[in-house]
């Protein structure tokens, strides 16, 4: 089993950090969007997670999450 494999399924918040560059980009991001996602999966190729909140998809390493 792969190390990102076991945050599938798992809701997760992004660290401050991460979280503030996700909301800089605006693309399309809520305003008031709560720091919380769905890890839905991963893209092995990147080593990346693939994350859902509200409507939102975005994709981040595995260092700028904590479990929740």
């Amino acid at each position: 089993m792969h190390k990102l494999d076991h945050y599938v399924g798992r809701i997760v918040r992004l660290k401050d950090r991460a979280y503030e560059q996700i909301v800089r980009r605006g693309r399309r991001f809520v305003e008031h969007q709560e720091n919380c996602f769905l890890v839905a999966a991963v893209d092995r190729q990147l080593s990346r997670l693939i994350c859902y909140g509200a409507n939102q998809r975005i994709d981040v390493g595995p260092g700028d999450i904590v479990l929740v």
